[in-house]
């Protein structure tokens, strides 16, 4: 996966970097965004719902990126188009994440190999 730059006030280079590697959901964007800042003056996002955000698995990737060190308590990625790939990266966020506390994942493409990565992080 590539690197791409989530930290900046650019706000609409973010999109463009996310949409560069097939992610074109501004809210996701805005999400990555705003946790990038949270040293910044800005409170923490302790809920976070991209229900119906297509992200699939790249979006799932860059997210569990930020998640790993955040506060978020509750993480709805209810129908987001996820498969195992992104389900691993988020369950890898999941066992470095303290606060997290609630996990929806309804509703996506995730198999056998994502359901065991999610069983290793509970």
């Amino acid at each position: 996966m590539k690197e791409i730059e989530i930290v900046g006030k650019d706000f609409g280079k973010l999109v463009d970097n996310l949409a560069k590697i097939g992610v074109h959901s501004k809210k996701l964007a805005l999400i990555l965004n705003r946790m990038s800042q949270q040293g910044l003056g800005h409170s923490p996002l302790r809920v976070i719902d991209l229900a119906c955000n297509d992200i699939g698995d790249i979006g799932a990737s860059v997210l569990a990126t930020l998640l790993k060190h955040s506060s978020v308590v509750k993480l709805y990625l209810v129908n987001c188009s996820i498969a195992d790939a992104g389900c691993k990266a988020i369950s890898q966020a999941a066992l470095q994440n303290r606060s997290l506390m609630e996990l929806f994942l309804t509703n996506n493409l995730i198999e056998d190999e994502g359901e065991f990565h999610l069983t290793q992080s509970s």
